[in-house]
């Protein structure tokens, strides 16, 4: 199941990089920028969701960051997506439409009948509408759609790396464990300033990030190794569906660490009250 949430790792590295972009918007419209995160195979993984009336894996995890955007935004409890499938759901969000009127992206891999014309061809979807409205719109790592729906190759921004798609294997390989990590941190933040530097100035934008690093060969105890998310904490805590054994709980160990990755301390700091009190919980 995918849902649009906001990956921690990365979100201060976003606002760091604008912060360091110097155009002046002072007298640009009221137009707002516009940042969306898509994480693939999130689900409901995040402290605020957390119950104490139901055991649950984000009983163990801290994300201060996510946290903060629900206290100040919107907390959706039951939400969905148009269909459980990548590029269906990601067309349908791109478009405004239901997966099954996406002809070609109704389907993974947006095949279609050679000799018969795709009805997708005219669709011309969100990114582009707002690029048509005066923004400067782009979009890094995972597409699985046609470029024509971000406007073209050129609006993908990704040569600053993709590091981040192979956390857990890119940082286990690493001697410096710490180093590899602010690799990852300037990989991602070179990415948005390289769109940054194309906007005009005082326009807006439109930026998506799409990382895949829930698409993972099995690193099997980076969960622990790198984040300190101990598999016993999960007893009794793995959805339903799972079977409780040890195997599992370190699989969704590993899983919660590549999905919400540690911030720099000094990007932490906003870690809610509920999470302060436990000195034995990572801040994700």
């Amino acid at each position: 199941m995918k849902i649009i949430l906001t990956s921690v790792l990365v979100a201060a590295s976003f606002l760091q990089a604008h912060a360091a972009d110097s155009t002046d918007r002072s007298g640009a419209s009221k137009q707002p920028n516009i940042l969306l995160l898509f994480a693939d195979d999130l689900g409901r993984y995040a402290s605020a969701y957390a119950d104490p009336k139901i055991p649950s894996p984000n009983d163990i995890i801290s994300t201060p960051a996510f946290d903060r955007v629900a206290r100040e935004g919107a907390l959706f409890q039951n939400a969905f997506v148009s269909v459980p499938s990548c590029t269906p759901s990601r067309a349908a969000l791109n478009t405004g439409r239901h997966f099954f009127r996406n002809a070609s992206h109704s389907q993974l891999h947006h095949g279609w009948q050679k000799g018969v014309a795709d009805p997708f061809d005219k669709i011309k979807g969100m990114p582009v509408t707002l690029q048509e409205g005066g923004y400067h719109i782009g979009l890094t790592y995972k597409l699985h759609m046609r470029p024509s729906i971000i406007g073209g190759k050129q609006n993908i921004y990704d040569k600053a790396g993709s590091s981040l798609n192979q956390y857990s294997q890119f940082v286990s390989k690493a001697k410096d464990k710490d180093a590899a990590k602010e690799i990852i941190l300037d990989q991602v933040r070179g990415n948005f300033r390289d769109f940054l530097a194309k906007r005009k100035p005082g326009q807006p934008f439109f930026y998506s990030f799409n990382p895949t690093n829930t698409h993972r060969k099995w690193t099997r105890g980076s969960g622990k190794a790198l984040w300190g998310l101990d598999p016993d904490g999960l007893k009794g805590k793995l959805p339903p569906v799972l079977p409780d054994t040890d195997v599992l709980r370190e699989d969704m160990a590993d899983y919660l660490a590549r999905r919400w990755h540690s911030m720099p301390p000094a990007q932490s700091s906003s870690r809610n009250s509920k999470n302060s009190a436990n000195s034995t919980t990572p801040s994700l």
